[in-house]
């Protein structure tokens, strides 16, 4: 069962750290990234409270994700609020703060689940990949003061991407061996 759900988080990570948009369609929308999570906290929950409590707010994650897969394309040099309008910005900043807060329990839960397996390594690896986490998620904040600053706006924005996809790599190798771990023990 361990196994099961440290495939869903695998699954449901790659889900919400991609956007692919084909027509403004996410063709990998978020939803199905946290309903991977929903499963998994559902088959891990025993482990460690942390992922009972992922658990609870990731509901309401699978819900404001499902206003992402469409995203109206801004062809005016300005700033759009897209289909939502204003209502658009506050669902963002609620979408932020509970995903930051599903993301933490999942780690959280995950050190806890792997220490309790005497798999301490990995366990303490999981501060890691929540550290960088959080650390992409402040600088792609910053990135929205940023980008008014000629010049080093596009180099902030490349060391972004670069970021993201060294930590999708590193966190993607992690959540397959901690799966591994279980399956070889």
């Amino acid at each position: 069962m361990i196994e099961k759900g440290l495939n869903n988080f695998f699954w449901g990570f790659l889900f919400i750290s991609l956007d692919f948009r084909i027509c403004g369609f996410d063709i990998l929308p978020d939803v199905i990234g946290f309903i991977l999570f929903a499963m998994a906290f559902s088959q891990l929950k025993e482990h460690s409270q942390h992922f009972s409590k992922a658990s609870t707010l990731n509901i309401f994650t699978i819900i404001l994700s499902i206003f992402s897969i469409y995203e109206v394309k801004n062809n005016n040099s300005g700033i759009t609020f897209g289909i939502l309008g204003p209502f658009g910005i506050l669902v963002g900043l609620a979408s932020l703060i509970l995903t930051l807060y599903v993301i933490y329990n999942l780690f959280m839960g995950m050190k806890e689940m792997l220490h309790n397996h005497d798999k301490h390594v990995l366990a303490e690896e999981a501060d890691n990949r929540w550290n960088q986490y959080k650390e992409l998620t402040i600088a792609t904040i910053l990135a929205f003061i940023v980008v008014f600053i000629p010049v080093i706006n596009i180099l902030y924005v490349l060391a972004i991407f670069i970021f993201g996809i060294v930590f999708l790599v590193k966190t993607m190798k992690y959540l397959s061996s901690c799966k591994d771990s279980f399956i070889t023990s």
